[in-house]
């Protein structure tokens, strides 16, 4: 989706177009925010200060915590629960002569799959900017952006001087806060959540604005100012906007009226106030006078419709359940929606919240017809930027949701007829499938879905399968899937760049290039030949599963020559993986590329701890650096403040983070815990992950933005599925190295317990329908040889014990403490399970360390195990 010929397109007006200009204080919103922050106390100085993650203190909660809500409205007495949240949270402070660039601010989503909204960008926080709906396709533009300000009646706003930004534990429901000396504005956010997206419900996003007096004296007069960046159609004390046919309309919330609390929280009676008045410029609400420490309370409604019945449907929906209901029901709805999920609990909340923030971030992107969409800037369904979220929702036992996002897939393709790069985000698969295609006869797949697409048809599946042991697609959908695979653009044995790899501008910059640089044509691809070669070894999988031999023999034979000329013409002498080569003359890349050299083992083309893997990512940290946990090419001299932004160090993508991560995780490499700790860095403050990031401070590269929702609303793009998968798989990866195989009824845990952790829990690991809770113990953190044993394992297979189908094989493999090695020779262990001795192998790492590995250790259906390893000379 990223293009180079966007980037260019844009730049001209790039900086100056963002709201607040380019100037901003940069250390300042870090220091704010607690992302650059350290416990004694936040680095100062500009962007050229920061030189990456720092030995940080203290031991076990590394991952530095936001800042705190800025206080709780009185509204919240009795509502106790909406005040759990995340630790993952964002403030400023506001300077006015010191505007802040758009990249400083977070960002945090509504969205049901029906409607879904950004909050948090600038001008103020509570700013709703890129809102859909109905439905998850944007057409030709967004709704434009909507915000609140407080000030007195015809008079000017009042300037916030602190703003947070944060969200309910649990919940995609979004508080902000802003402050001034004399008044505050705190508002809360839900898109309502619903279990049919038919329910008119749906359609709205309720907000509570709350305002409160900060002052000494009573505040009169005031108003509550409903702004909004394109004209309004005012009607009956409402506010409307068009878009493409679709229509927006901001109102008090029916059912819900205006209200006063006092400094105890007790509604106050006799509210008096005026009816909201509406004009082309917005919505008008008069405030009741206000007693020093009390607050009213608005509650509003932002409902979307395709006309007048559904807007009407809505509206009397709202009014029958009340505005405390919907939250309420809003909460229980994602608590029902996240409870398959794996829960991973450790001695860092704030790795545990990152876990549940990326669910959040990829179901809130979720169409209520199973696609996963990137809802900054773009839209659409992009089968290949599911694969972060395919990875990350089977490794935490969200099988489900995986499915439907399959499912969407093959539905598009078959009323497409045809694999493309992008599809609406608005197909409904609950309505009969239509013929389908002969996909033999289909012409050759070309242009973007010429390569790298197209493998995602069976390695996606395959994914799917192997965690969930669901093969019910097949062989239904084989013959997709052969199309898929054998009409892909090769040219001999190699494939070519789509055209749309995410990764090419950053690395076009990184190799001096013009930016302009398309890589098509002129130029052959290993990623695409690395997926291609995995979906076809998987495709052969499942094939045999389904009795159809001579299909899986073929692809074999093909996926051996594939990778035989893969390894030929971008494999280095040293092992190393090459990002391109040249068709025709097959000249080589010059130097390597970070994402194409972690490409390999993230993908499984091979073993992440083989040798293959190991020479390739031993040249990539040799040539490209690495050594402090984040991996990005240096910045050419000629890029130097790239597109007038402060860049002297390099931008990289967003999922570099999780690839780098996860290569390392893999290989055993003691570089892993520095770049695990890197991902604290790479989010943004309230964790999620942008499209592309600027090196110099990890800020996203954001460079356009639109307010009126007009294309690009968002350039680079920010809350991303994709990215945001890649990257929370790799830390689940690197703390508990969970490998599901349900197809041979296999968990395989290979975990590391970084910054002196002892101990870390994970229940409901999922293999099949087979549930697993897990607890690891590692008693010495010191590096010495511990007097207690080197590990313990404890393993409950919480299925029925009659359930024999839910019986599991356990394969563990654990690092060997540095104090358990002898001088010149390795480690001895010995290992138990339950108080029986059962073979332990100690193999060594490349690295100069040692890992005990133990193999299917039986987990019966009901049943617990007990893993206790000892190790010395």
């Amino acid at each position: 989706m990223l293009s180079c010929g966007r980037i260019a397109a844009v730049a001209a007006a790039v900086v100056m177009a963002l709201p607040g200009g380019c100037g901003g204080s940069k250390s300042q919103a870090h220091c704010a925010d607690g992302v650059l922050a350290q416990d004694d106390g936040c680095r100062t100085g500009g962007a050229d200060e920061v030189d990456g993650p720092e030995v940080l203190e203290p031991p076990e909660k590394v991952w530095t915590p936001g800042p705190e809500a800025l206080g709780w409205p009185h509204w919240t007495v009795g509502r106790e629960w909406m005040k759990d949240v995340s630790l993952w949270s964002h403030a400023l402070d506001q300077k006015p002569t010191e505007p802040t660039h758009v990249r400083f601010f977070s960002d945090l989503a509504v969205g049901n799959g029906t409607i879904f909204s950004l909050v948090g960008y600038p001008g103020p926080f509570n700013r709703f900017h890129s809102m859909v709906g109905p439905g998850y396709e944007r057409g030709p533009m967004y709704f434009s952006d909507t915000w609140l300000e407080v000030r007195k009646a015809g008079g000017t706003a009042w300037k916030w001087q602190k703003e947070w930004i944060g969200r309910v534990n649990g919940t995609p429901i979004v508080w902000t806060q802003a402050e001034s000396s004399i008044v505050g504005l705190a508002t809360v956010d839900a898109a309502v959540m619903v279990d049919n997206n038919k329910d008119p419900l749906s359609r709205a996003i309720v907000r509570v604005a709350i305002v409160a007096n900060r002052s000494s004296s009573k505040l009169s007069g005031l108003e509550l100012a409903v702004k909004f960046a394109r004209e309004q159609v005012p009607f009956q004390g409402s506010s409307s906007e068009d878009r493409d046919g679709d229509r927006r309309t901001v109102l008090l919330a029916p059912g819900t009226p205006i209200s006063l609390m006092s400094k105890t929280g007790d509604p106050l009676p006799d509210v008096q106030a005026g009816d909201p008045t509406a004009s082309s410029a917005g919505l008008v609400v008069p405030l009741p006078d206000i007693e020093p420490g009390a607050e009213a309370v608005v509650p509003l409604a932002y409902v979307v419709d395709a006309g007048d019945a559904e807007f009407e449907a809505t509206a009397a929906a709202l009014e029958g359940k009340g505005i405390d209901a919907l939250f309420e029901q809003t909460r229980d709805g994602w608590a029902k929606r996240l409870e398959p999920a794996t829960k991973v609990v450790s001695p860092d909340p704030m790795v545990d919240q990152y876990l549940e923030q990326t669910l959040l971030v990829l179901l809130t992107q979720q169409s209520a017809g199973g696609a996963i969409c990137p809802m900054s800037e773009y839209t659409h369904f992009w089968p290949r930027d599911t694969a972060g979220p395919v990875r990350f929702l089977v490794s935490m036992g969200m099988f489900e949701e995986a499915r439907k996002l399959l499912d969407y897939f093959w539905y598009g393709s078959v009323v497409g007829s045809g694999v493309k790069n992008a599809y609406s985000s608005d197909l409904d698969p609950s309505q009969d499938l239509p013929q389908e295609p002969d996909w033999d006869s289909l012409p050759a797949l070309e242009g973007k879905a010429g390569a790298e697409t197209p493998s995602h048809v069976s390695l996606l599946h395959y994914w799917y399968w192997v965690a969930s042991g669901n093969l019910d697609f097949m062989p239904a959908r084989l013959e997709f899937m052969k199309y898929a695979t054998w009409k892909q653009a090769f040219s001999g044995d190699l494939l070519p760049f789509s055209g749309d790899e995410t990764y090419r501008t950053a690395m076009a910059v990184a190799h001096d290039m013009p930016l302009l640089e398309q890589y098509v044509p002129g130029y052959f691809s290993p990623y695409s030949t690395f997926l291609w070669v995995v979906a076809a070894e998987g495709m052969a999988r499942m094939c045999d599963a389904i009795g159809e031999a001579h299909e899986a023999a073929t692809l074999r034979t093909r996926a051996e020559a594939v990778r035989k000329a893969t390894d030929e013409t971008f494999r280095r002498t040293d092992g190393a993986y090459l990002p391109y080569v040249q068709e025709g003359t097959l000249k080589p890349a010059k130097v390597l590329f970070e994402d194409v050299s972690m490409q390999p083992a993230w993908l499984g083309y091979v073993p992440p701890d083989g040798e293959s893997a190991v020479a390739n990512l031993t040249a990539a940290i040799d040539e490209l650096g690495g050594e402090d946990g984040i991996l990005v090419s240096p910045l050419p001299a000629s890029y130097q403040g790239l597109l007038g932004l402060p860049i002297s160090k390099g931008i990289y993508t967003g999922m570099n983070p999780g690839y780098y991560l996860w290569a390392l995780a893999g290989a055993r490499h003691p570089l892993s815990e520095a770049a695990f700790n890197a991902i604290r860095f790479h989010t943004t403050p309230t964790g999620t992950a942008p499209e592309y990031q600027i090196l110099d401070d990890f800020t996203p590269l954001h460079l356009a933005y639109s307010e009126v929702g007009a294309e690009p609303a968002d350039y680079t793009a920010r809350y991303r599925p994709w990215e945001g998968g890649i990257n929370a798989e790799a830390v689940l990866y690197f703390i508990l190295g969970n490998r599901q195989d349900a197809v041979l009824k296999k968990l395989a845990l290979s975990p590391n317990l970084p910054n002196g952790w002892s101990w870390l829990e994970a229940h409901g690991l999922r293999v099949g329908d087979t549930r697993v809770d897990v607890r690891i113990e590692r008693p010495s953190r010191s590096g010495e040889r511990p007097a207690a044993p080197e590990w313990t394992v404890a393993l409950t297979n919480t299925s029925s014990a009659d359930s024999a189908d839910s019986d599991l094989l356990v394969d563990l493999g654990l690092p060997v403490s540095p104090g358990s090695v002898s001088a010149g020779a390795g480690p001895a262990a010995s290992a138990t399970v339950d108080g029986a001795p059962i073979d332990a192998a100690v193999d060594p790492t490349p690295w100069g360390g040692y890992v005990v590995r133990l193999a299917d250790i039986p987990l019966p259906a009901g049943a617990t195990a007990k893993v206790v390893v000892e190790t010395g000379e």
